[in-house]
């Protein structure tokens, strides 16, 4: 169970390092050129664009025709500003200091939902899982080193001369463990 458990973790967290160094790719290169990504099932769809460091999100329902003029966002060279482009389309909306925006529009035809966050939101929620498991590896490696040199693995203090009992911090070493 634990072994099961220690290689999910293993693969979560490198699947997390790849989405982050993506999300980092995608929002330095947002800089450049908008990236354009959507979908749709059944009577739903949705499309996003990252722009300029700020990603949207918008979901429209049901897909009935939806004319291009009430797209919510026309992808341009240079990059649109999203955040521009959120204040003229809810003109009573407030969006927040931080760039968050959740907010719906009624359409003749359907129903628009958009969120608009900043990128570097993104790249924040995949961290931790990847900077976890590289203090995990360093800490194991370093209980090994010391444990194959004679020192104590929670101190580093040599034990050659008291092998029972650590006299710095008091731990007892894995060897003499009775447990």
């Amino acid at each position: 169970m634990r072994r099961a458990a220690r290689i999910l973790f293993h693969l979560a967290a490198g699947v997390s390092g790849v989405l982050f160094l993506l999300a980092i790719g995608l929002w330095t290169g947002s800089y450049f050129v908008a990236p354009e990504f959507g979908g749709g099932v059944g009577s739903v769809s949705w499309e996003g664009a990252i722009s300029r460091g700020e990603i949207a999100v918008v979901r429209t329902s049901p897909d009935a025709s939806v004319e291009p003029s009430a797209k919510w966002f026309q992808l341009m060279d240079p990059p649109p500003d999203l955040l521009a482009n959120a204040a003229r389309v809810f003109p009573g909306r407030q969006i927040s200091g931080f760039g968050f925006l959740f907010a719906s529009r009624r359409l003749p035809n359907a129903v628009q939902t958009v969120a608009l966050f900043p990128m570097p939101v993104v790249p924040a929620l995949l961290a931790p899982l990847p900077l976890a498991h590289v203090l995990l590896i360093r800490r194991r490696r370093r209980r090994g080193r010391r444990l194959a040199a004679g020192l104590c693995v929670a101190c580093g203090y040599d034990l050659r001369a008291s092998p029972d009992r650590c006299p710095e911090c008091g731990a007892i070493p894995p060897a003499v463990n009775p447990l």
